[in-house]
C-alpha cells in the first residue's frame, strides 16, 4: 500500500503478510508470518510448528504433522497425528506400534505375531491386527501377512512363536498347526514321534503310519528304508528266497539246480552206476535231487542210506 497521492513507488509499503522493499513485496513463505505493514522480513514460525503461506499473525503456527500440544512435542511411539493444528495425536491399532512423530496410519505396523492390512492402515479408524492363526507365523513387526508354516513345520499356538521341526525321518503339509500332522516318511513307519526305519528285506510307498511290507519271494533287498518295491530285485534264473529276503545270498537254487557259485545249472545225473544205489535210491535220484544229496550219495558208505532221510 502507499499514502495517497503518492507518485513514487518508494512510496509503497509491504502489507501484512507480505515481505520486501520499494514496493516489491512478496508473501511471507510457508512457515512465517508478518503481522505488521512495512518492508520488515518476515517471522519464522517456532521449531517443529508451521503456518500458511501469507500468515498475518503467530496464531497461524501451528504444530506440524506429528506433533501435538501447545509446545509441539513428537508424538508418543504408538501414536500418530496426520494434521497440522494442536490437535492430540491418535493411538495405533491394538497390537501395533509406531515410531515417535509418526505422520501417517501407515506407520502403524502390527505386533510380531499379527497381521493387519497388507501395505499398512489407510485410517486407524476400525482398523484392528489379528493374531497368527495356529500354523502360521510373523517374525517381526511389519504390515506383513502373517507366512503359513512350510512342509516339515508345525505351529500349536496362536499369535507369537515360531514353526517347529517335525521328528526325524517324518513330515507335514504346509501351515500344519499340530505335531498330529507330522506322518512318517515313506521308508519309515511308526507314529511321528518314533519313526522306524525299514529293515533291509522291506518296504513302504506311502507316508503314515503303515507297517513296512516284504518284498515278495523270489526277490531280495538290501537298501534301508526303502520307499518303493522297485528295491526288491529279482533273485537270479532258477532260484527262489523266502519273501522279506535282505540279501542276494538269500536266493537258493530251485529243486534239481545246483550252484555254480555264479549261476545255477540243472543237476546232471551220471551215466555210469554209481556205488551202493540200489532201485530204490535211483529213482529218488532221477527225481531231481540236489547237489547236496549227490554228494551224500557219493560218500554214502553204506547200503541202508535211505535218501528220505535228507528231508
Amino acid at each position: 500500500m502507499s499514502i495517497e497521492g503518492s507518485r513514487s513507488m518508494r512510496n509503497c509499503t509491504c502489507d501484512a503478510g507480505f515481505s520486501g522493499a520499494h514496493g516489491l513485496c512478496s508473501e511471507c513463505a510457508t512457515g512465517k508470518y508478518k503481522n505488521t505493514l512495512g518492508s520488515a522480513a518476515c517471522t519464522g514460525c517456532l521449531e517443529n510448528e508451521t503456518s500458511p503461506s501469507e500468515s498475518t499473525a503467530v496464531s497461524a503456527c501451528q504444530c506440524n504433522v506429528g506433533y501435538t500440544g501447545l509446545a509441539c512435542v513428537a508424538c508418543l511411539a504408538g501414536t500418530l497425528k496426520d494434521v497440522n493444528g494442536f490437535s492430540a495425536c491418535q493411538q495405533c491399532p491394538s497390537q501395533a506400534v509406531s515410531p515417535t512423530g509418526s505422520t501417517s496410519s501407515r506407520s502403524c505396523l502390527c505386533n510380531l505375531g499379527f497381521e493387519g492390512h497388507s501395505g499398512g492402515f489407510k485410517s486407524v479408524a476400525n482398523a484392528s491386527c489379528t493374531a497368527c492363526a495356529a500354523g502360521s507365523y510373523k517374525l517381526e513387526g511389519s504390515s506383513a501377512l502373517c507366512t503359513p508354516c512350510g512342509t516339515g513345520l508345525y505351529k500349536e499356538t496362536i499369535g507369537p512363536g515360531v514353526c517347529e521341526a517335525c521328528p526325524a525321518n517324518s513330515t507335514a503339509g504346509i501351515r500344519s498347526h499340530s505335531s498330529l500332522s507330522c506322518k512318517c516318511n515313506a521308508g519309515f513307519t511308526g507314529m511321528s514321534v518314533g519313526c522306524q526305519v525299514c529293515e533291509p528285506g522291506k518296504y513302504k510307498e506311502t507316508m503314515g503310519s503303515e507297517q513296512c511290507k516284504a518284498c515278495t519271494a523270489g526277490t531280495y533287498s538290501s537298501v534301508p528304508h526303502a520307499s518303493s518295491n522297485t528295491s526288491c530285485r529279482r533273485c537270479p534264473t532258477n532260484s527262489s528266497s523266502t519273501a522279506g529276503s535282505n540279501t542276494s545270498a538269500a536266493c537258493e537254487c530251485n529243486v534239481a539246480f545246483i550252484s555254480t557259485n555264479t549261476e545255477c545249472v540243472m543237476t546232471t545225473l551220471p551215466t555210469a552206476p554209481l556205488p551202493n544205489i540200489g532201485e530204490r535210491e535211483s529213482i529218488y535220484l532221477r527225481s531231481g535231487y540236489r547237489d547236496s544229496i549227490l554228494k551224500t550219495i557219493f560218500c554214502a558208505q553204506s547200503t541202508s542210506w535211505d535218501p528220505l532221510l535228507e528231508f
